[in-house]
């Protein structure tokens, strides 16, 4: 992006699913509270764009991925009126449902 305005939050935290593959989490503006009009942007090299998803009220954000559980390389990015606004994050899933990781919980903040 020409100018990073959000970074994720360390660390990130992944889950166990045997139902889906998704991201969650919240966008936080400089002042601590939740943002709207951005999107999560969701992708893998080899399809390209999976799935994209805008911020409900109070900054949080929920997107559950329409690909079936295999193990995947996820990239993750903000964006905002089609420019991005953070670095990528990349998250592994994996196959075995019960104890590797296929929900990802990404929280966003504003950088000063």
């Amino acid at each position: 992006p020409e100018r990073v305005r959000y970074t994720a939050m360390e660390p990130i935290t992944g889950y166990s699913s045997c139902q889906s593959i998704g991201l969650k989490g919240e966008v936080q503006a400089g002042n601590g509270t939740g943002i709207q009009n951005v999107q999560i942007v969701v992708w893998d090299d080899n399809a390209g764009l999976l799935d994209m998803t805008g911020i409900e009220t109070g900054g949080r954000y929920r997107l559950d991925l329409p690909s079936p559980l295999t193990p995947q390389q996820l990239w993750v990015q903000l964006f905002e009126d089609d420019q991005p606004i953070s670095q990528p994050v990349v998250v592994q899933t994996q196959l075995d449902c019960e104890q590797g990781l296929q929900v990802f919980e990404i929280d966003w903040e504003k950088v000063d």
